[in-house]
Parts: structure tokens; C-alpha cells; sequence
């Protein structure tokens, strides 16, 4: 049994990693459970699923189904407290083994779930992960329950692309953009960056279609943002390894951050499925401080934007400098299996 917030797509990462957590295996059956509808009901990760009962308890067909065939483990991500509630649940009725995933802040900087829950939650968990080493540190000193680091990783990699780009001297510049930006004030404020730096911008996947922004694509052209939608897998590398870099958003932790849960401490599962398949240097734009620029940093695998136009300008013209930009692909080549984790779904499991 899967507990998500959403339905689980490819519009957003959560759906994208859980293809890589719950793969197709014969005698394995997944039932997913969301709190809430909010991409027209769409579900594209195999298995069955509903939404949470609104009084938080199994319906008949459902009691009978789990007598039947017996759940074994409830992977919840907690993001509401209504979710933890059901997940609490169905491990008391089923019995079976409950493994928390915070994938997303939903006590710390927000308080989508109560402190008693949140308790309850981990002491209840036979397994407890978290997406960043720095919501790890936040979690552990807060419950002072241990938990582990689990990156969103990409369980199998069916090809690879080096970048063959080569630095030229260009009023404008082409660059890949892969991720959702979540609100419609921080698209607008990276809008803004992306026009001082002159790029032209290749929108990758289906986060123009982010229901928040209400995007139109004429619009986005005459901004230089071309959007050429969910590619396949070996399509999508081709065309990034030919650019100079590719953009991953995240949050500037200023006053204004409307969304600091997800800037301090997430990890966009985008960044590990783009260097597990091309070593084309990364560009962060947001703050410092956040979860993702500090990995990037950590490993030398790209620069990281900041707050501001000027400080956007320094970042670009660091990328773009011959000897940085050879040195960030050649430490994403080295680095490219840190990405990609064949056991990942055993660990999410907690299989031995």
C-alpha cells in the first residue's frame, strides 16, 4: 500500500519516482491511496487507486479484499495530516509493516501534521527515511527518532549521453529547464532571471502544465521558452547533452518564498534522473541555502544562481568559463553511478 498526497503522474516528482520505488514485478500488487484529486484523476504508475475515505476507514469490499490477500507494507509520504492518520490506520487493521518517506516538509517549516502525529508516525515506522541530508538533520533533532538519507535516485538507467557542447561566443544562449516551479510569483521572478541572462530556454517535461502557473505557451514563446513536452527517455538526453547546462529551480529563501518547506529541504528527483543519463553541468536558480544547491556545490557539478540579476550574471559567466565548465562534466562522468541505485526499490521496501 502506497499513501501520496496526489495521484500519482508524471506531472510531478513524486509520480515520476514512484515508477523508479514500484516497479512491475510478478506477485506484486500495489494500491495506491491519495488525499486529494488535483490532476483530473490521472494515475499512470501501475496499480489500483482511490482516494482516502473521508471517514478514514476501509469500505466492505476493501476489508474482504485485505483479509484475502494480506497487505504486507504501507509506504506512506506524508504530507497532510489526514494521510497520517490513514496510514496509522491501516497499519493497526492490516498489521503490516508501515516505512515513512518525507519526500516533503509537512512539520518544520509548515504544519500540514501535528507534532503528536508526527510522533506517532515515526514510532510507529519500522523503517523511516528522508529526501536530504539537511531535512534529515532537521527531523532527527526535532523527534529524535533515526531516520536515513534516501535520495531519489533512479533504480535502472537505460542510456547515457555525454555533453558535446562547445563553449561558443552567442548573444543568446540555448539551455534545458527540467522540474515544476510551484507558484506562479516564483515563476515570474525566474522569468526575470532567465531575461537578464538571455537564454533561450528549453522547458522539458510537463511542468509548464502545472495547473498553479495556468501557463500559456504563447506567452512563454515570446519569452524565449520553448516547451517540447514529456520526451522519451533517449530523445530527451540527446537534445540535453548538446546544451551547455540545464536549469533545475528551486526556491531564494527570501521573505517573499512562498514555499520555504520545499526550497530548504527537498531534492528534485529531476536532478538524479538527468545526471544518472548525461554529464551536462547543472544550473540551480535560487538560493545558496537550499537542499539542492548544496549537493551541486558538494560535488562540483554545476553553479548555483543566488538571489538577484547580478548575482545570476556572475553564476552564468562561472558556468560558461572553459576550464569550469570541463571540470563540472568531467566530475559528473565520474560521478554519473551516484545516481542510479539498483536496489532502490528493496531499500524504499526495507527488503533484505
Amino acid at each position: 500500500m502506497v499513501i501520496t498526497a496526489v495521484e500519482p503522474n508524471a506531472q510531478h516528482g513524486t509520480g515520476n519516482y514512484l515508477r523508479q520505488i514500484c516497479p512491475k514485478q510478478k506477485n506484486v500488487r500495489y494500491i495506491f491511496y491519495r488525499e486529494l484529486s488535483t490532476y483530473n484523476n490521472i494515475c499512470d504508475v501501475d496499480g489500483e487507486h482511490k482516494v482516502i475515505p473521508k471517514k478514514i476507514k476501509f469500505g466492505f469490499i476493501d476489508m474482504l479484499k485485505f483479509k484475502l490477500k494480506k497487505v504486507q507494507k504501507i509506504l506512506i509520504f506524508p504530507f497532510y495530516e489526514n494521510m497520517a492518520h490513514f496510514a496509522l490506520f491501516a497499519q493497526k487493521v492490516t498489521g503490516a509493516e508501515l516505512i515513512t518517506y518525507f519526500l516533503d516538509d509537512s512539520n518544520i517549516y509548515v504544519k500540514n501534521i501535528s507534532d503528536s502525529t508526527v510522533k506517532k508516525l515515526l514510532k510507529k515506522s519500522s523503517k523511516r527515511f528522508t529526501i536530504s541530508k539537511e531535512m534529515n538533520l532537521a527531523y532527527q533533532k526535532k523527534f529524535t527518532q533515526k531516520c536515513h538519507v534516501l535520495h531519489p535516485k533512479i533504480a535502472k538507467r537505460n542510456c547515457y549521453f555525454e555533453n558535446s557542447y562547445l563553449l561558443k561566443n552567442k548573444k543568446f544562449i540555448n539551455c534545458g529547464l527540467l522540474g515544476n516551479i510551484w507558484s506562479i510569483e516564483r515563476f515570474n521572478q525566474i522569468l526575470t532571471i532567465l531575461k537578464a541572462l538571455k537564454l533561450k530556454t528549453l522547458w522539458f517535461g510537463l511542468g509548464p502544465e502545472a495547473p498553479w502557473l495556468n501557463l500559456n505557451n504563447k506567452n512563454l514563446r515570446k519569452n524565449n521558452i520553448l516547451t517540447p513536452g514529456n520526451l522519451h527517455e533517449k530523445i530527451l538526453f540527446q537534445k540535453i547533452s548538446n546544451l551547455p547546462f540545464v536549469i533545475i529551480p528551486t526556491g531564494s529563501l527570501e521573505k517573499n518564498d512562498s514555499r520555504k518547506e520545499i526550497s530548504k529541504f527537498s531534492m528534485p528527483s529531476r536532478l538524479f534522473f538527468c545526471c544518472a543519463h548525461t554529464n551536462t553541468p547543472i544550473f540551480v536558480i535560487g538560493s545558496h541555502d537550499t537542499a539542492v544547491a548544496k549537493f551541486v556545490a558538494e560535488h562540483q557539478i554545476g553553479v548555483c544562481s543566488g538571489n538577484g540579476n547580478q548575482n545570476s550574471k556572475r553564476a552564468l559567466a562561472k558556468i560558461l568559463k572553459k576550464q569550469n565548465h570541463e571540470l563540472y562534466k568531467q566530475n559528473l562522468l565520474r560521478l554519473k553511478d551516484l545516481f542510479v541505485d539498483e536496489s532502490l526499490p528493496h531499500k524504499a521496501w526495507n527488503i533484505t
